[in-house]
């Protein structure tokens, strides 16, 4: 039981950060786009991604499923399902011409570059918050030994 809280926990975190993220873009590109209204399909779509997009993150990132997995085997079990739901979502909802080869080419062009963007953004996030609890280990292990030291001393 204890085990499946964990897992609805996560999916719960996954999920609600990838609707906040989904949406501020979405609003940043109407904005820029100079729309005053989205389309309630929008906002669906979003989050019929979000839920498919932190499942497969809790799946594929987190050790609650899948333990002792590289973590570049860990991007393909995330990229390749989720760029399929993608696909499968905007040809549903009409995102974009379906029938332009382009559209397509762009589309996949934005998928890399957002999956590279954020990819980059979470190794450089994990190696400062890595560094910092490396230190702060030290600084406990140092405490410690004074400790230790002035209680035999």
């Amino acid at each position: 039981m204890k085990r499946f809280f964990e897992i609805v926990i996560a999916l719960k975190s996954a999920v609600g950060l990838c609707f906040t993220g989904a949406m501020f873009f979405l609003l940043l590109v109407a904005w820029v786009l100079g729309m005053e209204s989205l389309p309630v399909s929008y906002i669906v779509s979003l989050l019929v991604i979000s839920i498919i997009g932190g499942s497969l993150q809790v799946v594929a990132y987190t050790d609650l499923l899948i333990k002792h997995m590289p973590y570049t085997r860990r991007m393909l079990i995330f990229i390749i399902p989720f760029f399929i739901v993608l696909v499968a979502i905007a040809a549903t909802f009409e995102w974009f011409p379906l029938w332009q080869a382009g559209a397509w080419l762009i589309f996949a062009g934005i998928f890399l570059a957002i999956f590279v963007a954020v990819s980059v953004g979470f190794e450089i996030y994990f190696r400062i918050a890595g560094k910092r609890y490396d230190g702060l280990l030290g600084q406990y292990r140092r405490t410690r030994e004074e400790q230790k030291g002035e209680k035999n001393g």
